[in-house]
């Protein structure tokens, strides 16, 4: 029971109530929430709209990922910036980033149906499967590199991280909680490459 932004209400609904993102991809009028619309996600790149309502972005935008994706030092996220107000009801209400007993597969299944071609992710630069929980990072300046099938990296510009969050089951982690986590992810993510200080800092609050 989320309240929609005011920037989200011109979305579409699907069935089940929830706003339907402008890059996500429709078939037969359904759509497809794991896969993108290869041309509209594009299109909002190049003309610095938010991936969620379609609107223009403003200096700080947010990102969402795994801890690979945001704290290793040659991390990628797979997702197309978008606006704060957007960012924070898609961490409190899209079931694959809130729910706790979230357990369908992702994308490749989804992409079979609509008959288009799978998606391989770098498991070195991203999160393949669903994390333990999500890190945000809210930065003035992206860098983004546009791939085919829609897919984008994405990557927080050094000097440029403004603020950066943990949300597990659609709460904001603190305290205790988020010491653990990013413990448990520190660890994680020196498995395959060098921590990235600068969004480790922002976790702790520090500038």
């Amino acid at each position: 029971m989320v309240p929609v932004p005011d920037r989200m209400k011109h979305l579409p609904l699907d069935r089940r109530g929830y706003p339907v993102p402008v890059i996500v991809a429709v078939k037969d009028g359904v759509p497809a929430f794991s896969v993108n619309d290869v041309d509209i996600t594009h299109r909002m790149v190049a003309e610095d709209r938010c991936s969620i309502c379609g609107t223009k972005l403003f200096r700080g935008r947010w990102l969402v990922g795994g801890c690979l994706s945001a704290l290793a030092c040659d991390g990628v996220f797979a997702d197309a910036p978008v606006h704060d107000e957007c960012v924070h009801y898609a961490l409190q209400a899209c079931p694959y980033l809130a729910a706790p007993n979230w357990r369908t597969p992702i994308g490749r299944l989804q992409h079979a149906q609509m008959g288009l071609p799978g998606l391989a992710f770098d498991i070195e630069k991203t999160d393949p499967a669903r994390p333990e929980a999500f890190i945000a990072v809210m930065a003035s300046r992206i860098d983004i590199e546009s791939r085919g099938f829609g897919v984008v990296f994405c990557r927080p510009k050094e000097g440029h991280v403004i603020r950066a969050e943990a949300w597990k089951n659609g709460g904001r982690l603190d305290g205790g909680e988020l010491a653990a986590f990013l413990d448990r992810a520190r660890l994680k993510v020196e498995q395959h490459s060098p921590l990235r200080t600068d969004i480790w800092r922002a976790l702790h609050g520090e500038g």
